[in-house]
Order: C-alpha cells, then sequence, then structure tokens
C-alpha cells in the first residue's frame, strides 16, 4: 500500500505507508517517515468510509530520530478496539506534531497520542471535538520521554465512557511540566466502581511541576478524578485546577475528586493551587492536594469565587504526612447539603501547622462544617478568618486555634456572625476587626458565635491583635465574664473613652478591639444540657 489507504476509508499525504521496520501492510498507516533522523510535515486524513479498523496503528510521522509538525486528522470511520493514533513517534524526540479528531466512533483500548519519544517530547497537542469514545482508552497530548513539556490535551466536544485516561504530559521515568489538559465541552460518564482519571501532568518517578487543568464546560459524570499534576514517586508542585463552568455530579456511593497536586509514595505536595469560578457540584471532594505515603504539604491554596455546591467536602490539604500554611479561601458561591471545609486534614499524630480558612462571601445553608485540623494532629496556629455572618446554622466548628472575626460593613444590633450546635475550642485566641463603614451604637451587642454546646477552652494569652501588628491607641481594656456571655470594653487610651458612635473610619480603619480570656480564667458554661453557649461581644461604649 503506497499513498493512499485502502478504498472508502480516507487518504494519506505524504510519504508512504508502513513502518522502516516493519512490512509495508496494512497493520501500520503513516506520513511521513525516516529511517535516519528526521520526519517533518506528514500528514494523515481519515474520513468516514465503510470500513472498521481494528488492531490498527496510525503515525502522522515516525522516525528513528527527531519527529515535529506531523499530525494525523480523523473525520470520521469505525475503530473498534486497540488501536494507536500518534501525531507523530520519534526516537529521540517529538515537537509540535498534532492529533485532531472531529468525527467517527472508537471503541475500547485505544491510545492517542499527540507525540511521543524516548527523550524529549514538547509542544505537541491533541485536539478533539467530536467522536464517540469507548470504555480503557488512553489520550495523551505528550508521552513517554524523559522530559516531557508543554503539550496540550484540548477537548471541546465528544462523549466519553468510564476508565479512560487523559493527560497533558505523561512520562515513565522523567520530569514533566507545563503540560495543559483543557475542556471546554464534552460528556464524560464514570461508571459506579470505574473511574474517569485527568491529568495536566503525571510521572511515575520524577516530579511534576506547573501543570494546569482548565475547565470552562462539559458534564462529568460518575467517577471521576482530575489531578493538576500528579508524581507517583517524586514531587508534585505548582500546579492547577482552575474551573469556570462545568456540571460534576456523582452516583449514589461513588467516589470523585478534584486535586491541584497529588504524589503517592512520599513525595512532597508544594504550592499547588484550585480556583472555581462557577459551575454545578454535587457530592465530590475538592482538595488542593493529596499526599501520600508521608509526604508534607506546605502553601497549597483552594479558592473558591463561585458556583453552587452540593455536598462538597473542601480541603486546603489532605495528606499522611505533615501540612504548613495550607489555605483555603471561599469568597463566593452558594453551599447547601452539608458542605465541609477544612484548612487541612492529616494523619493521626501528625503536625498541622499555620492552616488558614478564609470566609469572606458566600452563602451557606443550614448543616455546614468548619474545622481547623482534625482532633488527633498536633494542631499549632490553624486560623478561620470569617469576614461576613454566615447565615446557615453550623453543625460543628472545631480544632482552629485562632479565630478572627472581621465585623462587616452591614453588622447591625443582635446579628450573629456565626451560629454552630457545636464549637470545640483548642486553647483559641479569638480577634476582632471592622471592615469600612461599620457603624455601632452605644450598648449594641454583636454575637461572635452562638453554639448549642461548647468544648475546649479559650486562651489565656495576653492581648491578640489581628496581623501581628500593634496599634497603640486602641486595645481590650478588660473582660467581664457572664455566665453565658462575654462583654469587653474598648477604651481609646490616649483619649478616654471613645465617641457616641463606633466606626471603623473613626478608627483609622484598623484593629478595633481584640476579645480574649486574657484576664480571666477559662469560660465555664456549667452543666446543663439546655444551656446555650453565647460568646457575645457587647461594645460598651460610654
Amino acid at each position: 500500500m503506497n499513498g493512499a489507504l485502502a478504498a472508502g476509508t480516507g487518504t494519506l499525504s505524504g510519504g508512504k505507508a508502513g513502518r522502516p521496520d516493519e512490512p509495508m501492510d496494512s497493520e501500520y498507516y503513516t506520513g511521513a517517515v525516516s529511517d535516519e533522523y528526521a520526519s517533518t510535515n506528514g500528514a494523515v486524513t481519515i474520513s468516514d468510509g465503510g470500513v472498521t479498523f481494528t488492531y490498527k496503528q496510525f503515525y502522522g510521522g515516525y522516525s528513528l530520530g527527531t519527529v515535529s509538525e506531523n499530525s494525523i486528522t480523523i473525520n470520521g470511520g469505525s475503530f473498534e478496539n486497540g488501536c494507536s493514533f500518534l501525531g507523530a513517534y520519534g526516537f529521540s524526540a517529538a515537537t509540535g506534531n498534532t492529533l485532531t479528531i472531529t468525527g467517527g466512533s472508537f471503541g475500547d483500548e485505544n491510545n492517542f497520542w499527540g507525540g511521543s519519544a524516548w527523550n524529549t517530547v514538547s509542544g505537541n497537542s491533541i485536539i478533539i471535538s467530536g467522536g464517540s469514545f469507548g470504555i480503557n482508552n488512553k489520550f495523551c497530548g505528550g508521552y513517554f520521554g524523559n522530559s516531557i513539556s508543554g503539550n496540550t490535551l484540548t477537548i471541546s466536544g465528544g462523549t466519553f465512557g468510564d476508565k479512560n485516561e487523559f493527560y497533558g504530559g505523561y512520562s515513565s521515568n522523567g520530569t514533566v511540566s507545563g503540560n495543559t489538559v483543557k475542556f471546554s465541552g464534552g460528556f464524560f460518564s464514570g461508571g459506579w466502581d470505574f473511574r474517569n482519571i485527568f491529568y495536566g501532568g503525571y510521572s511515575e518517578n520524577d516530579n511534576v511541576t506547573g501543570n494546569m487543568i482548565e475547565i470552562s464546560d462539559g458534564t462529568f459524570k460518575g467517577e471521576n478524578y482530575f489531578y493538576g499534576g500528579y508524581s507517583k514517586s517524586g514531587e508534585a508542585s505548582g500546579n492547577i485546577v482552575k474551573i469556570s463552568g462545568g456540571t460534576f455530579m456523582t452516583f449514589e456511593e461513588s467516589i470523585r475528586s478534584i486535586y491541584g497536586g497529588g504524589t503517592l509514595n512520599g513525595g512532597a505536595a508544594n504550592y499547588n493551587e484550585i480556583t472555581i469560578l462557577d459551575g454545578e457540584f454535587n457530592a465530590v471532594y475538592v482538595n488542593g492536594v493529596s499526599a501520600g505515603g508521608g509526604g508534607e504539604a506546605t502553601g497549597n491554596i483552594v479558592n473558591i469565587f463561585g458556583g453552587t455546591f452540593n455536598d462538597v467536602d473542601f480541603y486546603a490539604a489532605d495528606t499522611s504526612g505533615n501540612a504548613y500554611s495550607n489555605v483555603l479561601n471561599i469568597s463566593g458561591g452558594i453551599f447547601q447539603g452539608g458542605c465541609q471545609f477544612y484548612a487541612t486534614c492529616l494523619s493521626s499524630g501528625k503536625i498541622a501547622e499555620n492552616n488558614e480558612l478564609n470566609i469572606t462571601g458566600g452563602t451557606f445553608d443550614d448543616g455546614y462544617q468548619l474545622y481547623g485540623g482534625v482532633a488527633s494532629s498536633i494542631n499549632t496556629g490553624n486560623i478561620l478568618n470569617l469576614k461576613i455572618k454566615m447565615g446557615g446554622k453550623a453543625t460543628c466548628v472545631e480544632n482552629f486555634q485562632i479565630m478572627n472575626f472581621t465585623l462587616p460593613s452591614d453588622i447591625a444590633k443582635d446579628d450573629i456572625m456565626l451560629s454552630t450546635a457545636s464549637v470545640t475550642f483548642d486553647n483559641t485566641t479569638i480577634g476582632v476587626d471592622a471592615d469600612n463603614g461599620v457603624k455601632l451604637k452605644k450598648g449594641d451587642i454583636i454575637t461572635l458565635i452562638a453554639a448549642d454546646s461548647k468544648n475546649g477552652d479559650i486562651s489565656n494569652a495576653d492581648a491578640y491583635v489581628l496581623d501581628n501588628k500593634t496599634y497603640n491607641d486602641y486595645l481590650l481594656d478588660k473582660i467581664i465574664l457572664g455566665y453565658n456571655k462575654i462583654e469587653a470594653d474598648i477604651v481609646l487610651l490616649d483619649q478616654g473613652f471613645v465617641d457616641e458612635e463606633f466606626t471603623a473610619d473613626a478608627l483609622n480603619k484598623e484593629v478595633i478591639l481584640s476579645l480574649c480570656a486574657a484576664k480571666s480564667k477559662a469560660l465555664s458554661l456549667g452543666d446543663k444540657e439546655s444551656q446555650k453557649c453565647l460568646l457575645l461581644l457587647l461594645l460598651w461604649l460610654y
């Protein structure tokens, strides 16, 4: 066969059919071929035709050296099982090769590579806008080499079964960096026990850095896992998942997760990120990182700006090792169905230090849960920064060593910042700040935390001021402990008592007071089950 495929199945342009090391039979369909050093500008185009291909291989270019700028375009056809489609394959390097699919029926256990080589694989791409795909298929922008970088997998349409794998870049032994998977459409159906899995970048034995998954649309049903970057035996750092749209839903009892980065065998997972701007999420885990095998997690961030979330769990980091300075930011979105928010979650006896949960916006139904860490860990300096009135009632608030409340500009007399069925303090220090525009009058009472039950103690540390700054003009004068409330006197040290109205502007828009148990014993609320734990901020202004 030379210059064309079998009758009715499409066209072949450039080079010849067959590989230099194989007989020229119908097992292989190849564009440009070189048995020496380079293969460039080969092209294979396949359109719908009446032949079904099984266990065939298609190459845009093939070389024992370098392959570049070769392509395969598939506009239709029937490919039953076990076929391979490669923009190009080279022993040395593969750069700038492309596999494009606009239609066709593809069965099971097929391989789709933009470019593949033993050494450098960069700038290759797969572009899929249509077609139907069965199960156990693998899609990879750049595959196999010792250095995998800058490859892309872009999907805007098509239907995909379960147990499929999607990679921007994949390496068995090398580094994987700067690869991207992009979704702007498509329907992906994971099964009850069989998942689809998506990686911006993946390495078996080396580091994975700066890879990304971007999702602007698409429907992901059942078990689907997403990793900005994942290393089985190396480190994962600086990988990103960014979601601006799409629908993420699951079957009952199935598992589904979105991770900025992940490791398995003890590698560190640091500075990975998830950003969600919009989308619909049902029963999903959103996790900055998953670090297995005792790997540490440091500086990972989850940012939630919008979207609708039902029964979703959020983690800045989830690790079997120590966790330091991970951050979960919630600034918008609708949260319902018992969402859970963790500054960090880690194995028993490990250290959770200086992790943060920041809530500056969003709408919360009853039943949500807030955690600084888990009780079995060694928790130090984990922070809740709350800058809105939460609205719905939490099930529990636990294991924060610092709880900061910034009164929003619309705060009013008798408002409650945070209502919960249960609060567990961990020698907790409570700090208070105010947003611009806060205006409260003499004797107004604002409840920081209203809880049906309370465990643990407030810190007996000295004065606590937000942001580790010292303000000489305003300070908490004293704590007055009532039976079921904490009252705070505020004084203006240089000028006596404050004026008629209490405003953030009048206080130079700085910290207005700090609330702690500095001059008293730990709060005691008695033994009666019916008693309410009301932690009250009484602005007692003279």
